[in-house]
């Protein structure tokens, strides 16, 4: 996979946005607010476990058999290495100036700074660790990243509301009709394709961002979506379906390490729908909670028990994003700090 990062041809590495932009000026969090997002993840979680006992998820943990756990683990760093690859090679194009050391501590303080934040929208903070370059350049990369991982997700997610009934899953959706189903089908195609072809997507959006609080600032961000090529878009899409499909296979495998004989491919789907519904409904830090739920409610529809749903979805946060999390603590105190924020706090 390295030798195919290398094999990008200059033209198309320095098809990113170069216009030196001033740094966007970001707001601070207010108290109100964040008190606010902890009261919902604290009341998300004591309704998961008024749903589905804390005792029994406890049990389901224990029960799990060494050998898949150490699989689990093992499969954490194909799972974080594309992750890896995807935003190193994203942010080397943000300048020679930047340092490999700012791209690691980048990738990890944004596991950190997304755990703080609902839908982990935090993670976009990586920018903030890229130093020697514009913040909005820095900035407009970082989304690129997170997009890739969208665009595949969200795409993916949309095609598996269709297929996965047919695939032996009792859902607990109304049954889509033809024309709903060729809709999601076909929003999920062109989804995936937007990963291919972004230009498109961020042409569209720069005419409408003017319209935007701090319109200037987001569209000098959008020009680095803009200039990415169908060849980049194809890579940084095959390194967001390995990884996805990576974390896919270890929530199952951590099933079937509980007893239960999950099915493969029809699991994977399933759990795929899960990190859908999660990933679009972020009203708790970190998504704790609400991932529980979605786990709980779509492996319902292959007969895994929910107290099973619960502890596979909490350890796989814990070894995804919580212990990644604790990595990137060390480094929050390196972040550049927009001169916008300097001067509010001057």
């Amino acid at each position: 996979m390295t030798d195919s990062l290398d094999k990008l041809t200059a033209a198309e590495a320095t098809g990113f946005a170069t216009k030196p932009s001033p740094d966007i000026p970001l707001k601070k969090t207010k108290p109100g607010k964040t008190l606010f997002r902890i009261f919902v993840t604290l009341a998300v979680l004591a309704l998961l476990f008024w749903q589905v006992s804390w005792q029994s998820v406890w049990g389901a943990l224990q029960s799990l058999n060494g050998q898949s756990l150490l699989l689990v683990c093992l499969l954490w760093i194909p799972t974080q290495g594309f992750q890896y690859l995807r935003w190193a090679y994203l942010a080397k194009q943000a300048g020679p100036a930047v340092d490999a050391a700012d791209i690691h501590r980048g990738y990890w303080v944004g596991y950190t700074l997304g755990l703080m934040t609902p839908g982990r929208i935090g993670t976009y903070g990586r920018a903030l660790a890229l130093k020697n370059c514009s913040l909005a350049r820095a900035a407009g990369l970082t989304i690129v990243e997170r997009n890739y991982s969208a665009f595949v997700l969200n795409g993916l997610g949309l095609i598996t509301l269709v297929w996965l009934p047919y695939a032996g899953w009792n859902s607990f959706l109304p049954q889509t009709g033809t024309l709903v189903s060729a809709l999601l089908v076909l929003g999920g195609v062109l989804l995936i394709g937007l990963g291919i072809f972004p230009s498109i997507l961020a042409k569209w959006l720069r005419r409408i961002v003017h319209r935007l609080p701090l319109g200037e600032k987001l569209d000098r961000a959008l020009e680095a979506v803009q200039g990415i090529s169908a060849r980049q878009g194809i890579l940084l899409s095959i390194l967001a379906l390995c990884a996805l499909c990576s974390s896919l296979l270890q929530f199952v495998l951590i099933v079937r390490g509980m007893g239960i004989e999950l099915p493969y491919i029809t699991g994977m789907l399933a759990v795929l729908l899960n990190f859908f519904l999660k990933g679009n409904i972020p009203i708790s830090i970190g998504n704790i909670g609400v991932g529980e739920w979605t786990a709980m409610i779509c492996l319902a529809g292959l007969g895994v028990d929910a107290s099973i749903a619960v502890a596979a979805s909490l350890l796989l946060f814990f070894i995804n994003v919580f212990i990644p999390s604790l990595i990137g603590l060390p480094y929050l105190t390196s972040l550049r700090v927009p001169p916008s924020l300097k001067r509010q706090s001057a």
